[in-house]
Order: structure tokens, then C-alpha cells, then sequence
């Protein structure tokens, strides 16, 4: 569950028109700047910490959709806010090098998050209210929509309904 301070920072950057939140603005309000870089289709992120400024900074890359670069920005977000001492250690997080590592927990844990920032509790419900309760079933074409509204990928919008407890209808990504 997220903290009341850092929930009132991330709706503070709701998009006016749409529920999706503007992570960049929130990255640069958490005191880290937010650069596009041209990388190989297998780099999505990277949270870096800078010693001689003491300050972090994200790269994300710039070939991928919007969707999925949102995504990762927040990722990176959630590795500032939960691993900074990590980060400041280390100056970044291989993501390459995690999976079959400790560090796998990390990503975990920042994949939980990014989730929780692009798509708040209270955003969420409040979208649904007048569609669906956490007991509803939560069809495929519903799913879609709210995928757009909070501009993340079908399969984001559908981990975190699920772990807000909707029911969604079977969604094949084959």
C-alpha cells in the first residue's frame, strides 16, 4: 500500500483531459530530470545516480511506444522512491542482470509500484464506479478503455486490476 504523502504527489500530476498520470513531471518533482535516448530495442530504462552532482536521473528509451516508455519511467520512479540507497551504491540497476539474482526482488517490487503510480487506488475506482465494483467481472472491451484512459498496455491495466481485485475476463496476448 502506498504512503498518503507520495499518493497526494502522484495525483497531483493527473492529466487534466484523462486519468493517466504525467510521471515526467512527477520524476522532476522527485528532483530527477527524464532523458529520451536512442538504445537497442532490448533497453527500456535506467535510473542513475550521479556522485559528483548527487543527483539521479532517468534515460529512457525513445524507440518504444509511449505506453510502454510511460511505464517505464515510472519503474524507474518506483526504484528512486524504494531502492535510492541501492541505486546510489551501485549508480544504477542492471535489469539484464536480475532475473536469476537477488535483485530480482527489486524489480519486483518496482514493477508492483509503477503499477500503483500509473494507476492509483483511488483513480481507479473512481473510473470504474459507475461500470463495475470489485466484485464485477471486468470484460475485455472494458479493460481496453480503461487501458486508454490511464494510457498504460492492456496487460498493466490488467496485473493491476487484478490486484485491486476486479475479476477480468480472459484477455489472450497471443
Amino acid at each position: 500500500m502506498m504512503e498518503q504523502a507520495l499518493l497526494t504527489k502522484i495525483l497531483q500530476h493527473k492529466s487534466p483531459t484523462s486519468d493517466a498520470i504525467d510521471v515526467v513531471k512527477l520524476a522532476n518533482t522527485l528532483g530527477m530530470e527524464v532523458y529520451a535516448v536512442q538504445e537497442p530495442n532490448d533497453f527500456n530504462s535506467q535510473l542513475m545516480y550521479q556522485a559528483d552532482t548527487n543527483a539521479f536521473t532517468i534515460q529512457v528509451n525513445s524507440a518504444h511506444p509511449i505506453n510502454r516508455q510511460r511505464f517505464s519511467i515510472a519503474h524507474e520512479i518506483a526504484h528512486f522512491i524504494k531502492h535510492a540507497p541501492i541505486v546510489k551504491e551501485r549508480q544504477s540497476i542492471d535489469r539484464a542482470k536480475v532475473f536469476f539474482t537477488a535483485d530480482k526482488k527489486l524489480e519486483d517490487e518496482a514493477n508492483k509500484l509503477a503499477a500503483e503510480i500509473l494507476m492509483p487506488k483511488e483513480l481507479v475506482v473512481d473510473s470504474l464506479k459507475k461500470t463495475a465494483t470489485a466484485q464485477s467481472f471486468i470484460t475485455a472491451e472494458t479493460l481496453k478503455q480503461v487501458a486508454e484512459k490511464f494510457k498504460v498496455s492492456v496487460a498493466v491495466a490488467l496485473l493491476r486490476l487484478r490486484d485491486l481485485g476486479y475479476k477480468v475476463e480472459y484477455v489472450s496476448f497471443a
